[in-house]
């Protein structure tokens, strides 16, 4: 009888066991998933430096389509949470984009703006994703010509 209950006993804990192991991958599944689409999206990711000249319009093109960007990734057809990194990415890009704009809003005296864009690519589950990371003005240009920014 002692055998038996102890089999019993076992078969008990590992059972347990085996729920515990079951609830907490369900529960983990997601944040691993999550990770690995970022590990194997990291490994494809290519940088650039772009300069261009924009007019304020052209700025404000920008700023849409990369805000286009993150509507997409914030109701992806992976999982909002598969993306949740790259959506963040985006709209990190999206402020410094949006600094350009605001600063050729308060000077109405510049016509253009000399930039740089760091312009960032991952392939990410089949799909190539492409978006500024960064931006910065390097130069403006009003009726006295051009003039470097300090920042």
């Amino acid at each position: 009888m002692d055998k038996i209950e102890r089999k019993r006993n076992m078969k008990t804990k590992l059972l347990i066991l085996f729920i515990v192991v079951v609830v907490w991958t369900g529960v983990k599944f997601p944040e691993m998933q999550e990770k690995y689409i970022k590990f194997m999206a990291l490994k494809t990711k290519k940088e650039q430096v772009v300069t261009k000249t924009l007019t304020k319009n052209d700025i404000l093109q920008l700023s849409i389509k990369q805000l286009n960007q993150i509507d997409h990734y914030n109701k992806n057809e992976w999982g909002w949470w598969k993306t949740e990194w790259l959506w963040r990415e985006i709209i990190d890009g999206l402020y410094t984009i949006e600094g350009i704009d605001s600063f050729m809003s308060n000077h109405p005296e510049n016509d253009l703006a000399k930039s740089t864009f760091h312009v960032t690519k991952y392939k990410v589950e089949g799909k190539t994703v492409e978006f500024i990371s960064r931006s910065k003005i390097i130069q403006v240009h009003s009726k006295d010509g051009w003039k470097d920014i300090t920042k």
